[in-house]
């Protein structure tokens, strides 16, 4: 039988029809679904212990009486089967003619109560996966695939397609390609743990589901990381699955995991990386609760401690700030992503801290709350670097001067962050929704050794006031006497 032998036409009453032109009319009928394929029982029957047993079963049903089916081209025959009835001898006759007679004639000798009809409603992998193990069953060879291994592993256990039934069978077909040619390659294994998603809970009680996670966290620090944008492609639930057994191995380096999170974040939240909407505008848009799920579950993978910074980027983490604002994510969640964002602050640019409001109480263009609670997180951590340092009597001077070096920011990144401040509060500053005291706390927020120079802060004190009570300030001051009268002729700012 080549591949071209099972033919589809529709639509029939239940939907679309298969037939199985091997020039012998069918004498099975299989409901998949809204599929319906009429087969013949002895092919599938040699594979089938379930499909045998059922079809054993239908004749042991029928009516005293009534002839069971006889197969096909088979010559003699005892005594009482030539001693039947005359009925029973006229629809042995129109069965032989229906040989000859089209596919609409079949299906008709079908639905006369002569035939077999099985329903399967549960299938796992639908009409398609029964297709495939129909042409098994007729010697049609089925190419296996990382995406459809997992169905057809299923399949075969729905329908015990066991070596114990036939050798060679497909069950054995697909272990044996699942064990050599999908689990060995974390790519391979992201596409059959993909399927699994519509196969459960077949594919988890067969345990193709555990398989595939711990073949994908098992060779997650491999040097090429090439198929981390597969992981895109996963539900949020086998996701959560995946990044909980590589946090659980200790082989799984903190890079790793950090790639694996950003590719799926920038993949399956829209906004968040401009170069990927263009692989999801053909995808079904998610509603607005599925995307804060979403968000919420990148948000709760991101690793504790600082990092690198090479892949979890000071511009990844306010991008994904922003989003949450948007999406109206929890505070739990927005309080994270600040305190994240502290431990990469120094990294920042100012287009990555400017942050509109989306709330419709704000007064002000951009969210000067979220980036001042970021700055103070930032700051803490050098409050808590001298506290630790100096809580223990029994350390020595030296011991005490490197807790404190390794666990607060470093003079650099305090620079850096000063700079990112002026910077930003130039930006700002000619909102005129701006508060006068919102301005000034941000301003002196920072401590003096942040700044080696002042010319960024004067800057933006000179905007501040020029588009307000001020327009013929200088912008070009630059010593410390200037900022002092300027400070000291506006009451709402404190004394230098």
């Amino acid at each position: 039988m080549s591949s071209s032998s099972m033919a589809r036409h529709g639509p029939s009453r239940a939907g679309e029809a298969w037939f199985c032109t091997t020039g012998l009319p069918s004498d099975v009928v299989f409901e998949v679904q809204d599929m319906s394929f009429h087969l013949h029982k002895f092919p599938l029957m040699s594979k089938s212990r379930k499909i045998s047993r059922m079809l054993a079963e239908q004749d042991e049903q029928r009516p005293p009486g009534q002839p069971r089916r006889r197969r096909r081209g088979s010559s003699g025959g005892n005594a009482e089967e030539h001693a039947a009835p005359a009925a029973a001898a006229e629809t042995e006759i129109e069965e032989a003619e229906e040989e000859d007679g089209d596919e609409e004639q079949q299906q008709v000798s079908m639905e006369d109560g002569k035939s077999y009809r099985i329903t399967f409603p549960d299938f796992p992998g639908g009409p398609g996966t029964f297709e495939a193990a129909a042409k098994f069953c007729y010697g049609v060879r089925v190419e296996l695939t990382p995406w459809n291994v997992a169905p057809l592993r299923c399949a075969a256990e729905y329908l015990e397609m066991t070596e114990e039934h036939s050798e060679d069978n497909l069950a054995a077909r697909a272990e044996a390609y699942l064990s050599q040619a999908v689990l060995r390659h974390p790519g391979e294994a992201t596409k059959a743990l993909k399927s699994c998603e519509d196969l459960l809970p077949h594919a988890e009680e067969l345990g193709i589901v555990a398989r595939c996670v711990e073949a994908i966290a098992a060779r997650s620090s491999a040097t090429s990381r090439s198929w981390f944008g597969d992981l895109a492609v996963l539900g949020l639930h086998m996701y959560k699955r995946v990044m909980a057994a590589m946090a659980a191995r200790e082989d799984v380096r903190t890079e790793a995991l950090e790639g694996c999170l950003v590719s799926y974040a920038k993949a399956t939240l829209p906004g968040l990386s401009r170069s990927m909407r263009w692989r999801r505008a053909s995808a079904p848009v998610s509603s607005e609760v599925e995307q804060r799920d979403l968000l919420e579950a990148v948000v709760a993978s991101l690793p504790a401690d600082k990092g690198s910074g090479s892949v979890v980027t000071a511009k990844f983490l306010f991008a994904l700030l922003r989003t949450a604002h948007i999406l109206r994510a929890s505070d739990a969640a927005r309080a994270a992503i600040e305190r994240k964002a502290a431990t990469q602050l120094e990294q920042a640019t100012v287009e990555d801290v400017l942050i509109p409001s989306y709330s419709g109480a704000a007064e002000t263009l951009y969210d000067v709350d979220c980036v001042e609670r970021v700055v103070r997180h930032f700051l803490a951590e050098e409050e808590v670097g001298e506290d630790e340092a100096s809580s223990s009597a029994a350390i020595t001077e030296e011991e005490a001067a490197a807790r404190t070096t390794a666990s607060r920011p470093s003079a650099v990144a305090m620079t850096q962050v000063g700079k990112l401040v002026d910077n930003y509060l130039a930006e700002v500053a000619s909102d005129a929704n701006l508060k006068p005291a919102k301005f000034c706390e941000l301003a002196l927020a920072m401590p003096d050794h942040a700044r080696i120079y002042d010319d960024g802060v004067y800057r933006a004190v000179d905007i501040y006031l020029k588009v307000r009570t001020f327009p013929d300030l200088s912008s070009t001051a630059s010593d410390k006497s200037r900022k002092n009268a300027r400070l000291s002729s506006c009451s709402w700012l404190p004394a230098p």
